[in-house]
C-alpha cells in the first residue's frame, strides 16, 4: 500500500462544489495535494488529499453535511507542477543561484514531447546559455521518461492558424506525435497545428455536460478535434467541426478514424465567416440549425458572434465561448462584451449558465469561459 494515496471520491456533478466549499469554508488552510494528479473514474472525480486533512474533524462534519462522499486509496500519479519541481530540485545544487532562475518554472507536455520556454538573459552568453538549455532539456528527459522529444518555444502564438515558432533541444527533430487526453488519441505536429493541453480539464468539463440525443453542435475552430471528439465519444449528438488550417484538418480527419465515437462528426475545411456568404452551401445548409455552438479562439472570438447568430436556431441555444479578458473583474468584462456583441446581431444573454476563469493568461489578463443560454432579441418583446 506505500505506492498509493488517499483521494476523496465524489459524483463528477458535486466537483466544483466541493472545490466552492474549501475554498469558503477553509481559506486554503485545507488544500488538495497538487503534487498528485486529479483522477476520474465513470461518474466520479477523485481528488487528491493531505493525510492530515482527514484527521480534522470539522472538515469531516463539514463535508458529510453537504455530500455523500468517501476516502479511496489508488496509485498516484505525479502533477506536471511536481515534476517541474524535480526539475529545479536536480538543478538546485549544480547550478549558482544566479542561473537556477533560468531553469523553467513550468512546462507543456503534448504527447511524448515537452516544450519549455526560457527567459532572456544577459548572464550567460549566447553559446553557453544555449548549451545549458540542452543540458536542461536532457535532465527533463530523465526525469519523465515519456519524454523522448524536448523543444525550446521561440514565439507566442501568432497569425491565422496560430502557431508557433519551436526549436528542438533534444531527440529526434520530429514535432508529430500521438496525445492521449481524457481515454482519447489525438495526432498533431505541433508545429503545423494550435493546441493546448492545458485546457484538458476545460474539455473534460464540456464533454461530460448533459446533451440531448441527437443534439445539433457546431465547433467553429475544432483544430485537431480536442473538444469535437471528446463529446462526440460519450455522446449521441451531430457535430459540424471547421477549421481553416488544412494540417489541422488533415489531422482532425485522422484522428475521427483513430477514436470510437457515439456521435457524427462532419469536417470542414473553411474559414467560417465563408459561412455568411448567400452562395456557400454549407452555410445555407447549417443556417438557424444549431442548438449548441463551441468558440475556442479566445484572442478574437467576439469577431465571430455573428457567424454563431447566423448558425444558431430561432429558438435559441447554448454558446460556449473562450476569450482573453483584462483584470480585474475578468468574468464581469467577458459577459459585458459578448453580450454588446449579441445585441448587435439582435440576440441577448437569456441566462449565464456557467463563467469562471479558466486559467490566468498573463499579469493583467484571464482566460475565461462562458456558458452562455442566449435567445433571438424578437422572441423576448411580447406584443
Amino acid at each position: 500500500m506505500r505506492d498509493k494515496s488517499s483521494y476523496i471520491k465524489i459524483e463528477k456533478i458535486w466537483a466544483h462544489k466541493l472545490l466552492q466549499v474549501l475554498k469558503k469554508e477553509f481559506r486554503n488552510k485545507i488544500e488538495l495535494d497538487r503534487k498528485r494528479k486529479v483522477l476520474y473514474e465513470n461518474n466520479y472525480v477523485l481528488f487528491p488529499i493531505h493525510h492530515n486533512a482527514l484527521k480534522n474533524k470539522q472538515f469531516k462534519q463539514i463535508l458529510n453535511k453537504q455530500f455523500e462522499w468517501q476516502v479511496v486509496l489508488r496509485k498516484s500519479v505525479l502533477s506536471i507542477q511536481s515534476k517541474t519541481r524535480s526539475l529545479n530540485n536536480t538543478f538546485s545544487t549544480e547550478l549558482p543561484k544566479k542561473l537556477k532562475k533560468l531553469v523553467p518554472r513550468s512546462y507543456d507536455i503534448i504527447g511524448d514531447i515537452a516544450i519549455l520556454e526560457f527567459e532572456q538573459s544577459d548572464a550567460l552568453s549566447k553559446e553557453k546559455y544555449d548549451k545549458l538549455k540542452k543540458q536542461i532539456a536532457e535532465k527533463l528527459m530523465n526525469i519523465n521518461k515519456t519524454i523522448i522529444k524536448v523543444f525550446e518555444k521561440k514565439s507566442e502564438v501568432k497569425g491565422l492558424y496560430r502557431l508557433r515558432d519551436l526549436k528542438i533541444l533534444s531527440g529526434e527533430d520530429n514535432s508529430e506525435t500521438i496525445h492521449k487526453e481524457n481515454k482519447c488519441q489525438f495526432k498533431l505536429d505541433i508545429k503545423k497545428v494550435y493546441f493546448s493541453p492545458r485546457l484538458v480539464l476545460e474539455r473534460k468539463r464540456i464533454s461530460m455536460l448533459d446533451y440531448k440525443e441527437g443534439e445539433k453542435i457546431i465547433d467553429l475552430f475544432a483544430g485537431v478535434g480536442p473538444f469535437s471528439i471528446q463529446i462526440a465519444k460519450h455522446h449521441n449528438v451531430v457535430v459540424n467541426a471547421f477549421d481553416v488550417n488544412p494540417d489541422a484538418f488533415y489531422y482532425l480527419l485522422e484522428n475521427l478514424e483513430m477514436n470510437k465515437i457515439k456521435g457524427k462528426i462532419s469536417a470542414y475545411l473553411l474559414n467560417v465567416l465563408d459561412l455568411l456568404n448567400p452562395l456557400n452551401e454549407i452555410g445555407l445548409t447549417l443556417k438557424s440549425k444549431a442548438e449548441r455552438i463551441i468558440m475556442n479562439l479566445p484572442e478574437n472570438a467576439l469577431d465571430y458572434i455573428r457567424v454563431a447568430c447566423f448558425l444558431m436556431q430561432d429558438s435559441g441555444g447554448i454558446i460556449h465561448i473562450y476569450q482573453f479578458s483584462e483584470k480585474p473583474n475578468s468574468i464581469k468584462k467577458s459577459i459585458q462584451k459578448v453580450d454588446l456583441e449579441l445585441t448587435k446581431n439582435g440576440w441577448l444573454i437569456e441566462k449565464v449558465i456557467n463563467a469562471k476563469v479558466v486559467k490566468p493568461f498573463s499579469p493583467k489578463a484571464d482566460l475565461t469561459i462562458l456558458d452562455l443560454k442566449i435567445k433571438k432579441m424578437q422572441n423576448l418583446i411580447a406584443f
